[in-house]
């Protein structure tokens, strides 16, 4: 398949027809093991004569790993048993993810939860400044501890909380993980 695509791509190519070509395909290494491969072609100065072309040839299967492993990731995050809440790393904490326990946990459905300042967890029970500080002290090195989170219907609720940031490669918090 992805080398009638191909071939068909270069002809294409050299008809003139189109100037780029992407294609997808097996290709196999100098130990004889074969993976997935990307290649672009592109005409460097395309509508002219001149027949100059930049090919890339890359190892997609690095990437196929990644995706899958990201995958599972996104899976255990959503399928544990603790409420999962990952916010930015500012004193507001706006919250960029919440798993499926949360949602259960808080009765607020993620989508009325992404782009809230964290404090919407805590609104009936702590004060902003309460929360702004949590954050901060996370930020500084992780928290524990309990604190009453607030449902959707206003119902109040204890909850052992354990915040921590995650770093960049720098050390730099450029999120914050809210095991709830």
């Amino acid at each position: 398949q992805s080398q009638k695509l191909l071939m068909r791509g270069l002809k294409r190519l050299k008809a003139r027809e189109q100037s780029n070509l992407e294609v997808k395909l097996a290709a196999v290494n100098g130990n004889g093991q074969e993976f997935l491969a990307g290649l672009q072609i592109r005409q460097i100065i395309p509508g002219t004569s001149n027949s100059c072309y930049l090919v890339i040839l890359s190892d997609l299967s690095y990437q196929e790993d990644t995706n899958h492993l990201l995958t599972l990731m996104l899976l255990a995050l959503e399928n544990v048993g603790e409420g999962i809440i990952v916010t930015e790393p500012y004193a507001k904490g706006r919250i960029l993810f919440v798993n499926r326990t949360l949602e259960s946990m808080s009765g607020y459905r993620r989508d009325e939860l992404h782009g809230q300042d964290f404090a919407i967890l805590t609104a009936h029970t702590w004060k902003n400044s309460d929360t702004a500080s949590l954050i901060q002290e996370a930020q500084e090195g992780g928290w524990s501890g309990e604190i009453m989170f607030g449902r959707q219907d206003g119902r109040g609720y204890p909850v052992l909380i354990n915040a921590q940031p995650i770093p960049d490669q720098e050390g730099s918090p450029i999120a914050m993980v809210f095991v709830v």
